[in-house]
């Protein structure tokens, strides 16, 4: 090859590297101005799911007065249901207490999330926050605490010690209905990552957003209770449950139902509640 066609060849070389090198620092730039994180959209279209929660709650008749007919715990794992609890009275014997010991701990053995809910005055929720805990249960529901039995900040804190100091691994469920009760269940106990709120309105549905509402603004996921049972009043979720199953389907709630009752009305509404 002669001289001219050297550099000419020269030239050609020279002149892809340059571009190369241009490319390559562009290539650079661009990763830098990027950022290193996916953007928050993103993060949440790769989230990964959490199970559903669902739960319910099953007479005392039937878990320690020997009454037949309720769900077994083969029909609840098929209806979805992951956590599944009893109600505890102020009037338990030593007997009572033990059956219902025997009791949580099959429910444990089937899979489910064992709970005990019960209701009492501020000088009687101690003892039996206690009594239910000794049970072994997983998760003690404190029904209308504030509510019915209008307890104040520091009786619900020492409601919640006295369960904790017999079980340091409870985990808790405030019922509430009314909007400044449920508005003082998430304050007052706002340090226990352990506890969660549950709306137990059966008449107004808004209380279901309400609590949505209160709960992601402590980083928390609400609970909202449906009722399938006839109860003592007439109830529209009762009524009208497949509205009320709807409408709870398409807000960021867990779904507790209440309650394989011993009069066996919930048979009626089973079929959905199986279903939801």
């Amino acid at each position: 090859m002669n001289r001219s066609g050297k550099d000419s060849a020269f030239k050609s070389a020279l002149h892809t590297r340059s571009v190369l090198g241009l490319l390559f620092v562009l290539i650079i730039l661009v990763g830098l101005s990027s950022p290193l994180v996916m953007p928050a959209h993103a993060v949440l279209q790769v989230k990964r799911r959490t199970t559903p929660v669902k739960g319910i709650v099953i007479s005392a008749n039937y878990v320690v007065w020997g009454l037949s007919g309720a769900p077994s715990f083969t029909e609840l794992k098929k209806a979805g249901f992951t956590h599944v609890g009893t109600i505890a009275y102020s009037e338990f014997g030593e007997s009572e207490w033990s059956r219902m010991a025997t009791w949580i701990r099959s429910v444990q053995k089937a899979g489910f999330v064992a709970f005990v809910n019960f209701w009492a005055n501020a000088t009687a929720a101690m003892e039996m926050a206690k009594s239910a805990a000794a049970t072994g249960a997983d998760m003690l529901a404190l029904d209308e605490l504030l509510g019915r039995y209008e307890l104040n900040e520091q009786q619900l804190g020492l409601v919640i010690e006295s369960a904790l100091n017999v079980n340091p691994k409870l985990s808790f469920i405030l019922n509430e209905c009314v909007t400044v009760q449920i508005t003082n269940a998430y304050a007052w106990t706002a340090k226990y990552a352990s506890v969660r709120i549950a709306t137990d309105s059966y008449n107004d549905k808004t209380q279901i957003d309400y609590g949505a509402q209160v709960a992601s603004s402590y980083g928390k996921k609400s609970i909202a209770w449906l009722i399938f049972a006839k109860g003592s009043m007439d109830f529209d979720c009762y009524n009208h449950l497949d509205q009320w199953l709807a409408y709870a389907k398409e807000r960021p709630v867990d779904v507790f139902f209440w309650l394989v009752d011993k009069d066996k009305t919930w048979t009626a509404q089973w079929e959905q509640v199986a279903g939801f």
